[in-house]
């Protein structure tokens, strides 16, 4: 008899505990949660993920979400990080696979907070649940549950914070004047950025939005941006003798490495323009002008830079890199610029 009231006594305890941390999670609902939507969708986060261990009747990581639910709710400016695997007695090898989730959830944070609060909410919660079943290790099946709610929530995350979407930035030219980028939207809305510094991105829903960057985003996709951005032009001089138009090795050597720049370009334009001195009549120097031209478009097609990557032109004695009186013959003048762009 008195084993059996024992025993009633420890099944009546644990269910008065069972009662006290319902009314507790429950009551969470009550607490203020801190003005940021990340913060409230993390408080919810636990909240769901105390009530979810409370039907299991593990009371103790009951308790555990719902003490990060109220440090969610009240923890003041400062940020909530993620939990360590560091934190939770887990095994070294299951360790480093929690690690290195971790490190992909924690490069979320700038852009996850302010533009998908919810999804990242979701994917620091469902990590935290990993967390916590990996440490008991004997669930594979919870384990598995809060994996794949993690990995879905940092693939959301992702989408809904324009991590992996075609994105525009203005950036602020020489002199301070500002550029304008006009987004297009697969849905047919367009969105115009014209502001320094401002960016956007198109949704994998089809709509253009702008997106308040951090610090630490602005410089990532200014650098980004910039690896996109082609190379400066680059002019290379070939000289001819008088009245000639035939190539020197000096005028191939130049040429040489107007075909190598053009070869490491992506997208290529070569401007190839011809010239004179002003010695002789100005009809006769159009036409050398023409012929030094078309010696150097040959060489560089030689080279295999593409046909429709030339610009031909022939400007005889106009544009003097010399400026000399008419009929002086001037070596410097005696040209062909190759602009590779």
């Amino acid at each position: 008899m008195k084993r059996v009231i024992r025993i009633s006594a420890v099944l009546l305890a644990i269910v008065v505990s069972a009662c006290a941390t319902r009314e507790q999670i429950e009551g969470q609902a009550a607490i203020p949660p801190y003005p940021e939507p990340y913060r409230e969708a993390l408080q919810n986060e636990f909240r769901a993920l105390a009530l979810r261990e409370l039907e299991h009747y593990d009371y103790s990581d009951a308790r555990r979400f719902m003490l990060r639910a109220k440090q969610a709710a009240r923890a003041g400016r400062g940020q909530i990080p993620p939990l360590t695997p560091d934190d939770y007695h887990i095994e070294p090898e299951v360790k480093a696979e929690l690690t290195n989730a971790r490190a992909r959830l924690m490069t979320l944070f700038d852009g996850g907070r302010a533009r998908a609060p919810a999804s990242l909410a979701r994917a620091h919660a469902m990590f935290e649940c990993w967390l916590e079943e990996s440490e008991e290790g004997h669930q594979s099946d919870d384990i598995a549950w809060c994996r794949k709610h993690f990995e879905d929530a940092v693939a959301a995350t992702r989408r809904d914070s324009g991590l992996d979407a075609d994105w525009g930035l203005v950036l602020t030219g020489d002199g301070g004047h500002v550029g304008a980028i006009t987004l297009s939207g697969k849905a047919g809305e367009d969105r115009l950025l014209d502001m320094a510094d401002a960016a956007g991105f198109v949704h994998e829903a089809g709509d253009a939005r702008d997106a308040a960057l951090t610090k630490r985003e602005n410089s990532w996709l200014t650098t980004s941006t910039m690896a996109f951005m082609p190379p400066p032009a680059a002019v290379y001089v070939v000289y001819f003798a008088s009245g000639r138009a035939d190539l020197s090795e000096d005028a191939r050597a130049a040429i040489a490495a107007a075909a190598e720049d053009a070869a490491g370009r992506k997208a290529v334009d070569v401007e190839i323009l011809g010239f004179a001195d002003r010695a002789g009549g100005d009809a006769a120097n159009i036409a050398l002008s023409e012929r030094r031209a078309a010696a150097v478009k040959d060489a560089l097609a030689e080279l295999d830079v593409p046909e429709d990557a030339f610009l031909v032109y022939a400007r005889g004695e106009d544009t003097p890199a010399v400026d000399t009186a008419d009929g002086v013959a001037e070596a410097r003048n005696r040209r062909v610029e190759i602009t590779v762009r």
